[in-house]
């Protein structure tokens, strides 16, 4: 690739990457039963998280709350870019391994 071509590309990778990184605050702040929803969905997926590596205890429904109230209700919009940004990147990745794997697979 010559490199006059290769600040464009990469202008318009910075940007498409910040536009797929806000793109859940402002769907929140279009449709509220959005950030209804994404808000309920974190709370069970902290809860179900911390209750793995903690068990039923108090002390799981302590972290809880204090993970809920920060992750979920004070950081909403960060929150929910991170967890944009974690899916994509998990997709990312299994779509490499499945790429090497079928070519790995193949016949030569």
């Amino acid at each position: 690739m010559n490199e006059r071509g290769a600040i464009p590309l990469i202008i318009f990778l910075v940007l498409a990457f910040v536009l797929v990184l806000a793109l859940p605050a402002i769907i929140m702040e279009l449709f509220p039963i959005v950030k209804l929803l994404f808000q309920v969905m974190m709370a069970f997926l902290l809860y179900a998280i911390v209750r793995t590596y903690l068990g039923s205890s108090p002390l799981t429904l302590i972290i809880t709350a204090i993970l809920v109230y920060v992750l979920v209700f004070k950081y909403t919009y960060i929150t929910s870019a991170a967890w944009i940004f974690q899916t994509i990147l998990m997709f990312a990745g299994f779509s490499v391994m499945i790429w090497v794997l079928g070519l790995s697979l193949r016949k030569h």
